[in-house]
């Protein structure tokens, strides 16, 4: 494959980037081509920008890949020169987020030329690759897959689809027929045609979402269908049976479901409190769900998910407990930070939606003050009815609201709210995090829990979910 790249006009867009900056340092070191790098930043800003990227590395490992990035400094366009003879190049690696960005506007001109990171890790690696899409859930199925099977002893890479995961583009290399790629894939990476699909795709559930970045939920639905869209006969997909949208997914290969509510012909679900998985008309036991270290009902459709995927590879079901049982919870997912008076406090700053929102109010049995809101590029009607009705059916007590979201969020809930009897909670508007946590800590009770869960993303407010999830720690930590 890099044979074909050899001599060509090669441009990466967003060099800085997490994606951009693995791809030039990849393929500068790999082929001799005439290289053009480009970033909006300007060029004092070159070392801030790589950082502000590279959230996953230690300051060493930033140090040594900023120092090999700077040696292609003098083919770097910055600032006003970004985007500079873009016209002229044969292939152009642009990062999963271009569209967004108005800057990025004479790109739409050169998309014939397009290419990414996720497609270099399809065309560069031997391994067997489980790909891991959905609406919710993805980062947390990726890293239990690849946490099965590395206990099982195979040599597995992961990779994420954001600033906080590390790239592996060299290591992958190194991987063999009989090991594996596991990658997160987003919606914004599926819309560049990959030409393949993975061995194993995983699609965890998918919801209303992301909807500024599509024409309709329908076109959305479509672009997460191409994630098995190449597949063979020896391949698997895996979905989700309790979702009308993924329920009627059919791949050529071999399709399996997992399920919370049936016991599915082939595939994994749940039988009261035990995960099962039935294939070949054998059952297999894996675990109690009570064992399992991350919480609430999404989390078994994760668990159930992870362990079909490393169940159709051939692990075996003792490896998949083990790797099930001694998983631990992402950060920022249902982190449980701390208490203050017997009051619970829980970061859960990953939840950029209102499904994944809704999916953390119903993990709790406890009385619930939910500090919600943040930012949103669309706001599309009815998006958050399935979090409105969440909240009437779980013990929530108090709903505090930040960011631009807090209006229609409150609309919503008022909306909703004629469709049931009960209105005994409050709702309330405050203007940023330190004070919507200072109401929620007057009006908890002991056995109360506080959820920080904003059902939306954070830009104009904080970086990233991980700078929210910090503040959030921060004001705990103050109060203890």
């Amino acid at each position: 494959m890099l044979e074909e790249l050899q001599d060509k006009r090669i441009h990466v867009v967003g060099v800085t980037g997490a994606e951009g900056a693995a791809v030039a340092l990849f393929l500068s070191k790999r082929i001799k081509a005439d290289f053009t790098f480009h970033d909006f930043c300007q060029a004092n800003d070159f070392k801030k920008s790589f950082w502000s990227f590279h959230d996953a590395y230690s300051e060493a490992e930033k140090e040594n890949l900023f120092t090999q990035l700077t040696k292609l400094r003098d083919r770097i366009n910055f600032g006003d020169k970004y985007l500079d003879s873009i016209d002229e190049a044969d292939v152009i690696y642009v990062p999963q987020s271009w569209f967004r960005y108005k800057f990025n506007e004479p790109l739409r001109k050169q998309q014939n030329k397009f290419s990414s990171i996720t497609k270099l890790y399809f065309d560069l690696t031997k391994a067997k690759i489980i790909g891991v899409t959905g609406t919710s859930g993805k980062s947390t199925v990726t890293a239990l897959i690849a946490n099965i099977l590395k206990r099982s002893g195979q040599k597995v890479f992961l990779s994420g689809n954001e600033r906080h995961a590390k790239q592996h583009l060299e290591e992958v290399e190194t991987l063999g027929k009989n090991d594996y790629l596991v990658l997160e894939i987003s919606n914004r990476q599926l819309m560049l045609d990959l030409k393949a699909s993975p061995h194993v795709a995983v699609i965890s559930n998918i919801t209303p979402n992301h909807l500024d970045d599509h024409e309709s939920f329908e076109d959305y639905i479509n672009v997460k269908k191409k994630l098995f869209a190449y597949q063979g006969y020896n391949d698997f997909l895996i979905t989700n049976y309790d979702r009308a949208v993924t329920k009627e997914m059919k791949s050529k290969g071999e399709t399996l479901f997992f399920s919370q509510k049936e016991e599915v012909k082939s595939g994994a679900f749940l039988r009261d409190y035990d995960l099962v998985i039935r294939h070949d008309e054998r059952e297999y036991q894996l675990c109690r769900k009570q064992e399992l270290q991350i919480k609430g009902p999404h989390n078994i459709e994760n668990a159930l998910a992870a362990a079909l995927a490393a169940f159709v590879v051939g692990t075996n079901t003792k490896e998949i407990r083990d790797g099930l049982v001694t998983f631990k919870p992402l950060d920022s997912r249902l982190e449980s930070v701390g208490l203050i008076d017997e009051v619970e406090f829980i970061n859960d700053s990953k939840s950029c939606n209102p499904e994944a929102t809704s999916q953390a109010l119903a993990t709790y049995s406890k009385p619930i003050i939910l500090i919600a809101g943040g930012t949103r590029k669309k706001i599309v009607p009815g998006e958050f009815d399935k979090m409105a009705k969440a909240i009437f059916d779980n013990k929530v007590k108090a709903v505090i609201l930040i960011g631009e979201t807090a209006k229609s969020i409150e609309e919503t809930i008022r909306k909703v709210g004629k469709n049931y009897d009960h209105h005994d909670f409050l709702v309330r508007r405050q203007d940023n995090l330190e004070k919507a946590f200072k109401d929620a800590m007057a009006l908890s009770e002991s056995g109360d829990v506080v959820l920080f869960s904003p059902a939306a993303e954070s830009f104009g407010l904080f970086k990233d979910y991980r700078e929210r999830a910090q503040k959030f720690r921060d004001l705990v930590k103050s109060e203890q």
